[in-house]
Protein backbone atom coordinates (compact mmCIF):
# COMPACT_ATOMS: atom_id res chain seq x y z
CA UNK A 1 0.00 0.00 0.00
CA UNK A 2 0.97 3.44 -0.43
CA UNK A 3 0.98 6.45 1.96
CA UNK A 4 -1.41 8.33 -0.54
CA UNK A 5 -4.49 6.75 0.52
CA UNK A 6 -3.80 6.83 3.93
CA UNK A 7 -2.81 11.00 4.27
CA UNK A 8 -4.98 13.29 5.97
CA UNK A 9 -5.28 16.48 4.33
CA UNK A 10 -2.57 19.50 5.82
CA UNK A 11 -4.73 21.88 7.97
CA UNK A 12 -3.46 25.44 7.45
CA UNK A 13 -4.12 29.28 7.91
CA UNK A 14 -3.55 30.87 5.11
CA UNK A 15 -1.79 34.54 6.27
CA UNK A 16 -1.30 37.32 3.56
CA UNK A 17 -3.03 35.61 0.67
CA UNK A 18 -3.45 37.32 -2.35
CA UNK A 19 -1.01 40.08 -2.49
CA UNK A 20 0.71 39.33 -5.46
CA UNK A 21 3.76 38.91 -3.47
CA UNK A 22 6.34 36.11 -3.42
CA UNK A 23 7.45 35.30 -0.25
CA UNK A 24 11.20 33.70 0.55
CA UNK A 25 11.95 34.25 4.07
CA UNK A 26 9.88 35.36 7.13
CA UNK A 27 10.56 36.80 10.97
CA UNK A 28 8.08 37.32 13.49
CA UNK A 29 8.53 39.98 15.74
CA UNK A 30 10.10 39.59 19.18
CA UNK A 31 7.93 41.48 21.24
CA UNK A 32 4.40 42.29 19.32
CA UNK A 33 2.45 39.44 18.77
CA UNK A 34 0.78 38.99 15.23
CA UNK A 35 3.47 41.33 13.56
CA UNK A 36 5.82 39.52 11.38
CA UNK A 37 7.77 40.63 8.29
CA UNK A 38 8.87 38.78 4.97
CA UNK A 39 11.47 39.06 2.29
CA UNK A 40 10.54 38.51 -1.54
CA UNK A 41 12.41 37.09 -4.73
CA UNK A 42 12.67 40.50 -5.79
CA UNK A 43 13.99 41.77 -3.05
CA UNK A 44 11.23 43.38 -1.01
CA UNK A 45 10.48 43.59 2.55
CA UNK A 46 6.86 43.63 3.99
CA UNK A 47 5.97 44.13 7.23
CA UNK A 48 2.39 42.29 7.99
CA UNK A 49 0.05 42.18 11.10
CA UNK A 50 -0.65 39.04 9.34
CA UNK A 51 -4.20 37.77 11.62
CA UNK A 52 -5.33 40.59 10.12
CA UNK A 53 -4.31 40.62 6.44
CA UNK A 54 -2.70 43.83 6.62
CA UNK A 55 0.48 45.14 5.35
CA UNK A 56 1.75 47.88 7.93
CA UNK A 57 4.95 48.34 5.52
CA UNK A 58 6.58 47.29 1.84
CA UNK A 59 9.06 48.63 0.33
CA UNK A 60 12.86 47.98 -1.29
CA UNK A 61 15.37 47.31 0.66
CA UNK A 62 17.64 48.88 -2.33
CA UNK A 63 19.86 45.76 -2.17
CA UNK A 64 19.72 45.56 -5.56
CA UNK A 65 19.26 48.06 -8.73
CA UNK A 66 17.77 44.84 -11.05
CA UNK A 67 15.50 44.03 -8.26
CA UNK A 68 16.51 40.11 -8.26
CA UNK A 69 18.00 40.43 -5.61
CA UNK A 70 15.90 38.10 -3.18
CA UNK A 71 15.92 38.20 0.76
CA UNK A 72 17.38 35.03 2.30
CA UNK A 73 17.66 36.52 5.82
CA UNK A 74 16.03 38.53 8.31
CA UNK A 75 16.45 39.09 11.79
CA UNK A 76 15.16 41.25 14.14
CA UNK A 77 16.95 42.96 16.68
CA UNK A 78 16.03 42.49 20.45
CA UNK A 79 17.27 44.91 22.09
CA UNK A 80 16.12 47.29 19.58
CA UNK A 81 12.91 46.10 18.39
CA UNK A 82 11.91 48.71 15.99
CA UNK A 83 14.91 47.40 13.79
CA UNK A 84 15.38 44.44 11.83
CA UNK A 85 18.36 43.21 9.18
CA UNK A 86 17.68 42.08 5.97
CA UNK A 87 20.36 39.55 3.87
CA UNK A 88 20.09 39.40 0.36
CA UNK A 89 21.71 36.48 -2.00
CA UNK A 90 24.45 38.76 -3.07
CA UNK A 91 25.47 39.04 0.21
CA UNK A 92 24.45 42.53 1.12
CA UNK A 93 23.41 43.20 4.52
CA UNK A 94 21.17 46.29 5.20
CA UNK A 95 19.74 47.41 9.11
CA UNK A 96 16.60 49.08 8.49
CA UNK A 97 14.22 51.06 11.26
CA UNK A 98 10.75 50.79 11.78
CA UNK A 99 10.59 54.58 12.93
CA UNK A 100 12.12 56.10 9.72
CA UNK A 101 9.76 54.53 7.09
CA UNK A 102 7.13 55.96 6.15
CA UNK A 103 3.21 54.63 6.39
CA UNK A 104 2.24 52.10 4.30
CA UNK A 105 -0.63 53.58 1.47
CA UNK A 106 -2.24 51.02 -0.79
CA UNK A 107 -1.68 51.80 -4.46
CA UNK A 108 -4.89 51.96 -5.68
CA UNK A 109 -5.66 50.43 -9.36
CA UNK A 110 -5.26 52.60 -12.05
CA UNK A 111 -8.18 52.28 -14.33
CA UNK A 112 -7.08 50.88 -18.14
CA UNK A 113 -6.85 53.60 -21.11
CA UNK A 114 -9.72 54.31 -22.65
CA UNK A 115 -9.48 55.60 -26.50
CA UNK A 116 -11.83 58.57 -26.50
CA UNK A 117 -12.72 60.96 -29.05
CA UNK A 118 -9.67 63.18 -28.65
CA UNK A 119 -7.06 59.41 -28.90
CA UNK A 120 -6.79 60.10 -32.71
CA UNK A 121 -6.23 64.07 -32.10
CA UNK A 122 -2.54 63.79 -31.73
CA UNK A 123 -2.34 63.79 -35.46
CA UNK A 124 -0.72 60.30 -35.42
CA UNK A 125 -3.47 58.46 -36.49
CA UNK A 126 -2.25 56.65 -39.67
CA UNK A 127 0.57 54.18 -38.85
CA UNK A 128 3.14 56.27 -41.35
CA UNK A 129 6.34 56.11 -41.62
CA UNK A 130 8.72 53.91 -40.06
CA UNK A 131 11.56 53.45 -42.50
Amino acid sequence: TTLVGTMEAWRSHVVCSGMGLRPRQFEYHPTVPGMMLFGTLKGEVVITKHLENKIVHTFSTGLCKDRQDSILGLCWLRKSPEKFIAGSSKGVLSCCDLSQLEPYEPEEPQPPPTAGPDSTASGGGGGGGGG
